[in-house]
C-alpha cells in the first residue's frame, strides 16, 4: 500500500541537485535584520549569559 505524498503513482520523488541550495542563496538579494530582530537576538544572549552566571553561582555555591 503506497502512501499518497501529493505526487502522481509511479513517479519518485528527485533530490534536490547538488550545489542548488549554495545557488538560491546566492541569488537571493541581501535582507537587513529588522530592529525588533536585532533586539530579540540580543535580549537572548544577555539572558543566556545570565542564566549561565546564576547556573554555575548555584552550582558552586549549593552542590560543592
Amino acid at each position: 500500500m503506497a502512501m499518497d505524498m501529493g505526487m502522481p503513482a509511479g513517479e519518485a520523488k528527485q533530490p534536490p541537485a547538488p550545489g542548488s541550495v549554495g545557488d538560491e542563496l546566492a541569488r537571493a538579494p541581501y535582507e537587513p535584520l529588522l530592529p525588533i530582530e536585532i533586539k530579540l537576538i540580543v535580549w537572548s544572549l544577555i539572558t543566556g549569559a545570565v542564566l549561565l552566571v546564576i547556573l554555575c553561582w548555584s552550582s558552586y555555591t549549593f552542590f560543592k
